[in-house]
């Protein structure tokens, strides 16, 4: 994900604003729109949610391993599609993911500071990354993912 080298209180101020999106989506949208897809077929609007909290997990680690280890450290590849299909988010309770998604957002908030924001890990593909650019590619990857949902919204009319 192309990075814009935001400030970090940019990025945090999104953050908050994505945060607050998922969870008015999570609560508002009525059940039956949560399992709908866009047109070609890909995940439903609770896989969606599902894999964002699933980012915010994965990378929100990679933010507390960074902040925690006096060296480099390399972090460890995950597969985003198995992981979403081993927590089967179509039947999961959103109300649930929502608190465990508001949680591990909570910590990374506290570690996100000017202080900590220089510090780094190693992304086997993208290279040396500071803990700036792991909240900002989550931040991105939220409105990428929350651009979806709203596609899904227009395509059933669904206005929230």
């Amino acid at each position: 994900m192309k990075l814009h080298n935001l400030e970090l209180n940019e990025i945090l101020i999104s953050l908050k604003e994505n945060f607050d999106k998922i969870e008015r989506f999570a609560t508002e949208i009525d059940e039956s729109i949560l399992f709908r897809t866009r047109k070609n077929g890909t995940w439903t609007v609770k896989q969606l949610i599902g894999h964002l909290y699933d980012t915010q997990e994965v990378w929100g680690e990679r933010i507390k391993q960074c902040y925690a280890s006096p060296s480099l450290i390399t972090f460890t590849s995950y597969d985003p599609e198995k992981l979403v299909k081993e927590r089967n988010y179509n039947s999961a309770n959103l109300k649930s993911v929502i608190e465990l998604y508001r949680k591990h957002r909570m910590d990374m908030y506290e570690i996100l500071t000017k202080k900590n924001a220089t510090k780094e890990g190693l992304h086997l593909e993208d290279g040396t990354m500071t803990i700036k650019d792991l909240a900002e590619t989550i931040m991105a990857h939220e409105k990428h993912h929350i651009a979806q949902i709203e596609d899904i919204k227009k395509e059933y009319g669904v206005k929230i």
